[in-house]
């Protein structure tokens, strides 16, 4: 049986709850997709945050503001009128989905809503933040091969950006967890932790991703941009963050792997801020080394694997590109103190 805080509802595709499917021991704001309860006007009605759905006939209460981008249907639609192919994170954008991402995301944002754990609320502002960005679009894939790592379950999860269908204006960043993950879901919702955390150090302009120049060495085109192990253990603290609001919502039955729970130990310790990068750089990044991550370090300057990192790098300091980046993108303050998606090309 479910705990006392737990719901468990079964929607028509729209949103619309089924009669007699439910069973809840507390008054629970959140529901279809993780958005919640709107009832002041119609009992169906929901706060995807830009504006409000009335499950009952499928509709917006109000109209696109970015109904340019869909001149082929109505500004009241929901979802593109498909939502089991699509996703309307808040009556905005509208986000590609399989069924798997929509499981897996919207299990995590319940939990993030509901926990009373401090990192958990930090989370779900990072979550939300990504929702709401007009410019850069946030996909999830959960049953696609990860792009260059097909059929290596070593990779739990990357985050990389679209080169081939983005604009500085309508940018896609795409968030692959691998599809393997479902025999352990725990590692699942691991990787989805990890890469909504390196979706915002994207978008808050902390991390960049570069186009490169390929050979038989490395043929993956795609390189993180400023990616250092305290960008990583960041990631990590995301993983277990993302497991610790599952298990305080439901049953305690997902195990972190032992990389996340060293990083857990650490977070949760009674050490000091530097107590804490030393032991990142002396337990963790070595391990992370080995197993090949792509990191450069703020302490010596050191590449950890791939040279094209450090000099894209140093462009965004202003600095020449490297002989074999063809494009670098990241997120930067506009005159106006937003971010902003610059796309840089090498001339």
């Amino acid at each position: 049986m479910p705990n006392k805080d737990y719901i468990n509802l079964d929607y028509y595709a729209f949103g619309m709850e089924m009669p007699g499917r439910k069973w809840t021991a507390s008054d629970y704001r959140f529901a279809f997709n993780g958005k919640e309860k709107a009832t002041e006007i119609n009992e169906g009605d929901f706060d995807f945050g830009d504006r409000i759905l009335d499950s009952r006939i499928g509709r917006w209460l109000t109209w696109d503001k970015l109904r340019e981008k869909y001149p082929f249907i109505s500004p009241y639609n929901f979802s593109l009128n498909k939502p089991i192919t699509f996703m309307d994170p808040d009556g905005r954008v509208v986000t590609p989905a399989d069924s798997k991402s929509k499981t897996l995301y919207n299990n995590l944002k319940i939990a993030l809503q509901n926990s009373k754990d401090e990192k958990a609320k930090v989370m779900l502002c990072q979550l939300e933040t990504l929702e709401k960005n007009p410019e850069v679009n946030y996909v999830i894939h959960a049953e696609k091969d990860i792009p260059f790592h097909e059929g290596d379950d070593g990779v739990k999860g990357i985050t990389r950006f679209n080169w081939s269908e983005s604009t500085e204006q309508n940018a896609i960043v795409d968030i692959y967890i691998n599809k393997n993950t479902d025999k352990n879901p725990s590692e699942a919702y691991e990787a989805l932790g990890d890469e909504i955390t390196t979706a915002y150090q994207f978008n808050e302009g902390d991390i960049g991703f570069a186009e490169v120049m390929t050979d038989d060495r490395d043929p993956n085109p795609n390189k993180s941009v400023s990616y250092d192990s305290k960008d990583e253990y960041k990631s990590k603290v995301g993983s277990s963050t993302a497991i610790d609001a599952l298990n305080e919502l439901g049953e305690n039955k997902y195990e972190k792997t032992p990389d996340i729970q060293n990083v857990s130990d650490i977070e949760k310790s009674s050490m000091t801020e530097s107590e804490k990068n030393k032991a990142i750089d002396e337990k963790l990044t070595p391990a992370w080394e080995k197993s090949g991550y792509e990191l450069n370090t703020e302490s010596n300057g050191k590449t950890r694997k791939a040279e094209d990192a450090r000099s894209v790098s140093e462009d965004i300091k202003g600095k020449n590109m490297s002989a074999t980046t063809k494009k670098i993108v990241y997120r930067q303050d506009n005159k106006n103190g937003n971010k902003e998606t610059v796309i840089k090309t090498k001339n």
